[in-house]
């Protein structure tokens, strides 16, 4: 099986599964509990919090250990709306609906509430503009991914920072898909709300992070203890927590590797799909190799071939091609229909195709993938 849907999920390293497993066997106690156990389940996940905030060089007191990105969304969207008072939010329409879905739930319950939806070009760049316009207020919230989970473009992470700073506005970015990934220094490009999984960096399900900074000012969202300091009532899962810990020392540590790696796949796919694709679409900015992600190439293929990937499923290659719909067909994502909007293209006319990658792939299997696709596309 070739497995090109890591924007989805990355398989577990064999580092991070030892460190599961040396959790299972050993770190049972619940940390909130004063026996030894109890403490030493507290010590190992206070441990792996300060790693965390070294490698992210934030202060670890404003890191909350979650399920995953998803809730850590939410967690932060809806705590700051509240306890900042906010009025105005700045966000894309091309966010992930652990973005956007909060943001119109609460537009929907405050009627103080204005979301301003920032414009996107045909490549998949937003529109700044409103940002750098906008008179300054210390009741506006910006949140804008880093690294765009469908086509990889890069969100201008210094710039929008910077603004924020300048007109007083709060910053929040969804970095699940950049982080280990990208070069990312926080300690000079200052956010006030991140937030990431795990599993997105070969890493465990159902374990992530949000940073609020001066977390304790904010309301919890779950309630029943005063875990996470209060914000996430529950005990903690010890075990997903230390292995997440480990896969994101694994990430930093060979980060320059591994890009090397995925550069070299995306660079060695784009070059195949060209070859053999002569009306082939690139999305966004996921041919541009300075401004998307090197683990996302988005394409477009002339022709529509609505079970595309569920016929290269049966090729033994695994690829996403859009959100699955009850009809058992898939239905295109909302950041894709956006941009076929703006190039004019319909399904009939197109169909899109995602390709996301790992150090973990190899060349030999973009040579099958391509031989797969001629297969199904010319059949």
């Amino acid at each position: 099986m070739i497995y090109f849907d890591n924007a989805s999920t990355t398989p577990l390293l064999p580092e991070v599964i030892s460190e599961m497993v040396e959790g299972l066997t050993h770190q049972y106690g619940n940390s909130s509990s004063l026996h030894q156990k109890g403490r030493a389940a507290k010590a190992e996940i206070e441990n792996t919090r300060k790693q965390i905030a070294s490698f992210l060089k934030v202060d670890p007191m404003d890191l909350v250990f979650t399920s995953g990105a998803s809730e850590s969304n939410n967690l932060i969207l809806t705590s700051v709306v509240k306890a900042k008072k906010i009025k105005k939010v700045f966000s894309s329409p091309l966010e992930h609906k652990s973005v956007l879905d909060p943001l119109l739930d609460l537009e929907k319950n405050n009627k103080d509430l204005e979301l301003v939806w920032l414009k996107a070009n045909k490549d998949g760049s937003l529109d700044l503009a409103p940002l750098s316009d906008h008179e300054p207020n210390s009741e506006v919230l910006v949140s804008l991914m880093h690294g765009n989970n469908e086509i990889g473009n890069f969100l201008d992470l210094e710039k929008v920072s910077e603004i924020c700073q300048q007109k007083g506005f709060f910053f929040h970015s969804d970095l699940t898909q950049s982080l280990g990934h990208s070069p990312l220094d926080l300690s000079q490009t200052p956010l006030d709300f991140f937030s990431f999984s795990a599993h997105k960096l070969h890493g465990p399900k159902a374990v992530g992070v949000a940073y609020l900074k001066n977390a304790f000012q904010y309301p919890p969202q779950i309630l029943g203890g005063s875990q996470e300091s209060g914000l996430r009532a529950g005990t903690p899962s010890g075990v997903n927590i230390r292995a997440m810990g480990k896969a994101l020392a694994l990430s930093f540590e060979n980060s320059q590797e591994n890009s090397q790696k995925r550069s070299k796949l995306k660079n060695y796919a784009i070059e195949k799909l060209q070859e053999n694709f002569e009306d082939i679409e690139f999305n966004g900015l996921s041919q541009n190799r300075e401004k998307s992600l090197d683990t996302i190439l988005n394409v477009s293929l002339k022709g529509e071939f609505p079970m595309l990937a569920f016929q290269l499923d049966l090729e033994g290659i695994c690829v996403s091609q859009g959100s699955a719909c009850s009809s058992g067909s898939v239905k295109r994502s909302k950041v894709i229909e956006i941009l076929d909007d703006l190039h004019g293209r319909t399904e009939q006319t197109h169909t899109p195709l995602r390709i996301s990658f790992s150090h973990l792939n190899t060349l030999e299997e973009i040579d099958r993938f391509i031989d797969s696709l001629l297969k199904i596309v010319k059949s």
